[in-house]
Protein backbone atom coordinates (compact mmCIF):
# COMPACT_ATOMS: atom_id res chain seq x y z
CA UNK A 1 0.00 0.00 0.00
CA UNK A 2 1.45 3.48 -0.73
CA UNK A 3 1.51 6.00 1.43
CA UNK A 4 2.45 10.49 1.37
CA UNK A 5 5.25 11.73 3.30
CA UNK A 6 4.41 15.53 3.28
CA UNK A 7 7.62 16.62 3.07
CA UNK A 8 10.40 18.16 0.44
CA UNK A 9 12.89 17.13 2.85
CA UNK A 10 15.26 14.92 1.07
CA UNK A 11 16.82 13.50 4.00
CA UNK A 12 13.16 12.19 5.53
CA UNK A 13 12.82 10.82 1.63
CA UNK A 14 16.20 9.07 1.51
CA UNK A 15 15.56 7.77 5.28
CA UNK A 16 12.06 6.29 3.81
CA UNK A 17 13.37 5.15 0.31
CA UNK A 18 16.19 3.00 2.24
CA UNK A 19 13.52 0.94 3.68
CA UNK A 20 12.10 0.37 0.18
CA UNK A 21 8.71 1.75 1.14
CA UNK A 22 6.22 2.65 -1.32
CA UNK A 23 5.56 6.38 -1.04
CA UNK A 24 5.33 9.57 -2.47
CA UNK A 25 7.08 12.98 -0.86
CA UNK A 26 4.63 15.88 -1.33
CA UNK A 27 5.12 19.60 -0.33
CA UNK A 28 2.92 19.93 2.54
CA UNK A 29 0.31 23.31 1.68
CA UNK A 30 0.68 24.79 5.06
CA UNK A 31 3.70 27.45 5.90
CA UNK A 32 5.27 26.45 8.90
CA UNK A 33 6.34 30.23 9.73
CA UNK A 34 2.87 31.11 10.48
CA UNK A 35 3.76 28.70 13.84
CA UNK A 36 7.51 30.30 14.35
CA UNK A 37 6.83 32.67 16.73
CA UNK A 38 4.19 30.34 18.93
CA UNK A 39 5.15 30.54 22.85
CA UNK A 40 5.67 26.25 22.98
CA UNK A 41 7.33 24.21 23.86
CA UNK A 42 9.82 22.72 21.37
CA UNK A 43 8.10 18.78 22.08
CA UNK A 44 4.77 21.01 21.16
CA UNK A 45 6.12 22.63 18.58
CA UNK A 46 7.57 19.68 16.56
CA UNK A 47 4.25 17.74 16.56
CA UNK A 48 1.99 20.36 15.73
CA UNK A 49 3.89 21.16 13.06
CA UNK A 50 4.10 17.24 11.89
CA UNK A 51 0.44 17.43 12.85
CA UNK A 52 -0.02 20.52 9.80
CA UNK A 53 1.92 19.06 7.64
CA UNK A 54 0.18 16.09 7.20
CA UNK A 55 -3.24 17.57 7.40
CA UNK A 56 -2.87 20.08 5.14
CA UNK A 57 -2.75 17.11 2.10
CA UNK A 58 -5.96 15.03 3.51
CA UNK A 59 -8.09 16.71 1.14
CA UNK A 60 -5.42 15.75 -1.83
CA UNK A 61 -5.15 12.33 -0.52
CA UNK A 62 -8.58 11.29 1.10
CA UNK A 63 -7.61 7.41 0.40
CA UNK A 64 -4.20 7.41 1.38
CA UNK A 65 -2.36 7.32 5.03
CA UNK A 66 -0.15 10.74 5.46
CA UNK A 67 3.04 11.05 7.22
CA UNK A 68 4.02 14.55 8.69
CA UNK A 69 7.06 15.23 10.18
CA UNK A 70 9.28 17.87 11.77
CA UNK A 71 12.27 18.26 14.38
CA UNK A 72 12.77 21.77 16.46
CA UNK A 73 16.05 22.14 18.33
CA UNK A 74 15.77 23.39 22.14
CA UNK A 75 18.97 24.57 23.34
CA UNK A 76 19.29 27.22 26.37
CA UNK A 77 15.32 27.37 26.37
CA UNK A 78 15.05 28.42 23.06
CA UNK A 79 13.82 27.20 20.12
CA UNK A 80 16.50 26.82 17.21
CA UNK A 81 15.11 26.61 13.21
CA UNK A 82 17.25 25.86 10.42
CA UNK A 83 20.27 28.47 10.37
CA UNK A 84 19.67 28.86 6.83
CA UNK A 85 23.22 30.36 5.68
CA UNK A 86 27.10 29.68 6.27
CA UNK A 87 27.49 32.37 8.51
CA UNK A 88 24.36 31.95 10.90
CA UNK A 89 25.72 27.99 10.71
CA UNK A 90 29.24 29.13 12.06
CA UNK A 91 27.85 31.43 14.61
CA UNK A 92 24.80 28.40 15.90
CA UNK A 93 27.69 25.69 15.92
CA UNK A 94 30.11 27.94 17.93
CA UNK A 95 27.17 28.61 20.64
CA UNK A 96 26.73 25.17 21.06
CA UNK A 97 30.04 23.94 21.02
CA UNK A 98 30.96 22.18 24.41
CA UNK A 99 27.44 22.30 25.68
CA UNK A 100 24.09 19.93 25.32
CA UNK A 101 20.66 20.89 23.32
CA UNK A 102 17.54 18.71 22.94
CA UNK A 103 15.99 17.69 19.85
CA UNK A 104 12.64 16.90 19.63
CA UNK A 105 11.84 14.90 16.43
CA UNK A 106 8.23 14.35 15.88
CA UNK A 107 5.74 12.22 13.38
CA UNK A 108 2.12 12.43 12.81
CA UNK A 109 0.50 9.94 10.57
CA UNK A 110 -3.35 10.28 9.34
CA UNK A 111 -5.43 7.46 8.19
CA UNK A 112 -8.37 7.62 5.14
CA UNK A 113 -10.28 6.56 8.54
CA UNK A 114 -9.67 10.30 10.46
CA UNK A 115 -7.31 7.77 12.99
CA UNK A 116 -3.88 9.04 13.84
CA UNK A 117 -0.91 7.93 15.14
CA UNK A 118 1.41 10.42 17.12
CA UNK A 119 4.88 10.10 18.36
CA UNK A 120 7.89 12.67 19.94
CA UNK A 121 11.43 11.36 20.03
CA UNK A 122 14.10 13.53 22.00
CA UNK A 123 17.12 13.37 21.79
CA UNK A 124 20.00 14.47 24.44
CA UNK A 125 23.02 15.73 22.41
CA UNK A 126 25.98 16.92 23.74
CA UNK A 127 29.07 18.67 21.65
CA UNK A 128 32.60 18.52 22.21
CA UNK A 129 34.79 21.37 22.24
CA UNK A 130 35.41 23.30 19.00
CA UNK A 131 37.88 25.51 17.77
CA UNK A 132 36.48 27.69 15.60
CA UNK A 133 38.93 25.89 12.55
CA UNK A 134 37.05 23.21 13.38
CA UNK A 135 33.89 24.40 13.01
CA UNK A 136 34.64 26.20 9.61
CA UNK A 137 36.11 22.77 7.73
CA UNK A 138 32.98 21.15 9.36
CA UNK A 139 30.61 23.53 7.14
CA UNK A 140 32.82 23.43 4.41
CA UNK A 141 32.68 19.68 3.87
CA UNK A 142 28.61 18.50 4.82
CA UNK A 143 27.17 22.58 4.09
CA UNK A 144 24.59 21.36 6.69
CA UNK A 145 22.80 25.09 7.20
CA UNK A 146 19.32 23.31 5.85
CA UNK A 147 19.40 21.19 8.85
CA UNK A 148 17.84 21.80 11.96
CA UNK A 149 20.88 22.17 14.74
CA UNK A 150 23.43 23.50 11.68
CA UNK A 151 24.97 19.74 11.54
CA UNK A 152 24.58 16.49 9.52
CA UNK A 153 24.67 13.91 12.19
CA UNK A 154 24.48 10.89 9.42
CA UNK A 155 27.28 12.40 7.69
CA UNK A 156 30.72 14.04 9.21
CA UNK A 157 28.29 15.79 11.91
CA UNK A 158 28.99 12.78 14.36
CA UNK A 159 32.19 14.31 14.75
CA UNK A 160 31.14 17.00 16.58
CA UNK A 161 29.58 15.07 19.26
CA UNK A 162 30.92 13.17 22.90
CA UNK A 163 27.54 12.07 23.93
CA UNK A 164 24.23 11.14 22.77
CA UNK A 165 21.31 9.90 24.58
CA UNK A 166 17.87 8.55 22.61
CA UNK A 167 15.78 5.77 21.91
CA UNK A 168 15.82 6.63 18.10
CA UNK A 169 18.96 7.39 16.79
CA UNK A 170 17.57 7.32 13.43
CA UNK A 171 15.15 11.03 14.69
CA UNK A 172 18.50 12.68 14.62
CA UNK A 173 18.45 12.64 10.64
CA UNK A 174 14.82 13.71 10.46
CA UNK A 175 12.04 10.88 10.91
CA UNK A 176 12.13 8.84 14.17
CA UNK A 177 11.71 5.69 11.97
CA UNK A 178 10.85 3.06 14.94
CA UNK A 179 7.60 5.33 15.48
CA UNK A 180 6.87 5.57 11.88
CA UNK A 181 7.16 2.25 11.33
CA UNK A 182 4.88 1.39 14.46
CA UNK A 183 2.26 4.13 13.09
CA UNK A 184 2.52 2.83 9.13
CA UNK A 185 1.81 -0.95 10.56
CA UNK A 186 -1.49 0.96 12.18
CA UNK A 187 -2.41 0.71 7.81
CA UNK A 188 -1.25 -3.23 7.25
CA UNK A 189 2.36 -1.26 5.84
CA UNK A 190 4.79 -3.14 6.26
CA UNK A 191 8.46 -3.39 4.88
CA UNK A 192 8.80 -6.68 5.49
CA UNK A 193 5.75 -7.99 3.58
Amino acid sequence: MKFILASQSPYRRAQLAALNLDFEAKAPEFDEKTLQDQEMSAAELSLLLAQKKAQSLCHLFPDQVIVGSDQVLSFQEKNLGKPGSRQMNEVRLQQMQGQSHELFTSVFLIGPDGQSFTHTDQTSMKMRPLSPAEIRAYIDRDRPWDCAGGYKFEQLGICLFEEIHTKDPSSIVGLPLLATLKGLRLWGIHPLR
